[in-house]
């Protein structure tokens, strides 16, 4: 008969593996840990054994699955779906009403529901680790109660790790000692489309300089004051190229990457060229 002790030690080991490990474990009564871990086995949440696998229905949030179906909520949600999701989050305390009335306040669904997405992507750096999946949890039900079970069914079922192009780690290599100046911003962010957001909340941006970045006229020159006041902060030392181009990466379907290294190719060689013209 497995002791209370030895119980214990197995909920940690198990928990441990899915980076999810309890508070206040130690005051646990042996009872309470028996009924966790049996609640949790029989949930289908995980599967013990050799390996210890996590099994494919596994509710715990991953933003990549969100980051992953980017395209798809913000091409996929309509304005009835938005309005229902955003009363539920408040309703919830998920979003609080300043949260609501800026996703509101946008007058296009497009960009409704990107700015709906960026608070959502907000969360999952902030939020506790049992908060985030409650709070995935509940998206995702607000898309299966109204109609839009196809789309939760999309997003739960994405694989939790980055997709990567076949041509990122090209243009990754094409990147190397290129200095991340003004020029070569304006320059890699031609490539890089709608949904630019997420990438900018991945480096650290803040969600206000991301919204005061929204009154600067059209999307390109919102893009670049966004990621230009991340370049002056950090991405001027050395790797801010490559550093912005991974951020990037994480959402490879807003950037056409086959035009991204023809262009970071093309700007070597004009600066070949410059550095050869250049008098010693």
């Amino acid at each position: 008969m497995r002791t209370e002790k030895s119980t214990l030690l197995l909920l940690r080991e198990v928990y441990d593996f899915k980076r999810q490990p309890f508070l206040n474990i130690a005051y646990w009564s042996g009872v309470q840990v028996r009924e966790k871990f049996s609640k949790v086995c029989n949930s289908g949440e995980i599967t013990l054994g050799s390996g210890k696998k996590m099994a494919d229905g596994q509710r715990t949030f991953n933003a990549n699955k969100i980051l992953q179906s980017y395209k798809q909520l913000v091409d996929g949600i309509d304005e009835i779906l938005i309005g229902t999701i955003l009363d539920h989050f408040y309703a919830s305390s998920i979003f609080n009403s300043e949260e609501m009335h800026t996703v509101q306040a946008e007058k296009v669904i497009e960009k409704k529901n990107r700015c709906f997405l960026k608070f959502l992507l907000e969360k999952t750096k902030n939020e506790d680790r049992r908060n985030i999946s409650r709070i995935f949890d509940e998206f995702l039900n607000c898309l299966r109660n109204n109609g839009f079970g196809s789309l939760a069914r999309l997003v739960e079922e994405k694989d939790s790790s980055p997709v990567v192009d076949p041509e990122v780690g090209a243009v990754l290599d094409c990147a190397k000692d290129l200095d991340l100046d003004e020029r070569l911003l304006g320059r890699v962010l031609l490539f890089v489309s709608s949904g630019w957001e997420a990438a900018a909340i991945e480096l650290g941006v803040e969600m206000g300089k991301i919204t005061n970045a929204k009154n600067s006229g059209n999307e390109y020159m919102q893009k670049f004051v966004t990621f230009n006041a991340w370049r002056r902060k950090e991405g001027f030392l050395p790797g801010g190229l490559v550093r912005l181009l991974k951020a990037l990466s994480e959402f490879p379907e807003i950037v056409n990457w086959s035009k991204m290294k023809e262009s970071l190719e093309s700007y070597r060689q004009e600066n070949s060229v410059r550095s050869a013209t250049i008098p010693s």
